[in-house]
């Protein structure tokens, strides 16, 4: 028999409910981190073969309305990779910033420094050290820490109260907060200041770990959110994480992979005080 058959020999209301198109629940996302749910995950073929990995997620907050954002996380081995820092001192479009000239050869670069902008024009706002040669001065912080690489190319997060070492150290970037330490998440509070993010730091194996959130308006995480994602992230990669600095946000946060032509970040004007680097052994 014929649907519209059917239709005429029902009541009036089995027939609305038999006509009604059938309607049903939106899946439920899932879940990345408390309050926010994954869109889209991939493993993304930005290095070379062996050299490492990038995972790259499209997250939403479960609350409130915002623009997705993506998570990139990269993970480097040291057996295979050599960590350094780069003094890049230049300013200009984001395209002509982030190209060939510095870090030759490197497969993975992020920025570094936050910088100053006064009457002596603009530098690295506090510790700099390149190749055993001081480029800047520590900063009178209180807070934050510095990222070192040693004569092998390993990077270690350091508090502030291990200023000294980081002074001795072969290469060194002053900048803050550090985000994890000993493996823990060593954000106080949250701010919530949401701007474009960029960490770098090592896993408890040695590995170089860096790690990016961005978003197309800017509004994109805070430190705490950021924070939580990055050990999210490592987690859910079976990642033991030893200690992540933050570097300078907003515009100012980059993560390039040169070889597969992938800059995540602004694209405005930008000034690149210092970068650290990741190249292959």
């Amino acid at each position: 028999m014929r649907i519209a058959e059917i239709l005429t020999r029902l009541s009036p209301v089995s027939a609305v409910l038999l006509a009604a198109p059938v309607v049903t629940a939106a899946p439920e996302p899932v879940l990345f981190a408390p309050g926010w749910g994954i869109e889209r995950h991939g493993r993304k073929a930005f290095l070379p073969a062996r050299q490492g990995r990038v995972d790259v997620w499209q997250l939403r907050r479960l609350t409130g309305q915002s623009a997705p954002v993506t998570l990139v996380f990269t993970v480097l081995p040291t057996a295979r990779n050599v960590a350094s820092v780069a003094h890049v001192d230049r300013e200009g479009a984001t395209s002509s910033v982030y190209s060939p000239g510095f870090c030759r050869g490197a497969i993975a670069i992020s920025n570094g420094n936050f910088f100053l902008d006064d009457a002596q024009g603009k530098r690295a706002l506090g510790l700099l050290r390149v190749g055993g040669r001081q480029i800047a001065p520590t900063s009178r912080r209180r807070t934050g820490g510095f990222l070192t690489v040693d004569g092998q190319g390993r990077v270690a997060v350091l508090p502030r109260a291990m200023a000294a070492r980081a002074r001795a150290a072969a290469s060194a970037v002053e900048s803050t907060p550090i985000i994890i330490l000993g493996g823990r998440d060593a954000m106080r509070g949250d701010q919530r200041d949401r701007f474009d993010r960029i960490a770098v730091g090592h896993a408890r194996d040695g590995a170089t770990v860096m790690v990016g959130a961005f978003a197309q308006d800017q509004q994109t995480v805070s430190l705490a959110e950021f924070a939580k994602l990055t050990l999210a992230a490592a987690s859910s990669q079976r990642v033991a994480l030893e200690g992540m600095l933050a570097m300078d946000g907003g515009p100012s946060a980059h993560l390039w992979f040169p070889a597969a032509g992938v800059l995540y970040g602004d694209r405005g004007p930008a000034y690149l005080p210092s970068a650290v680097c990741v190249t292959p052994r």
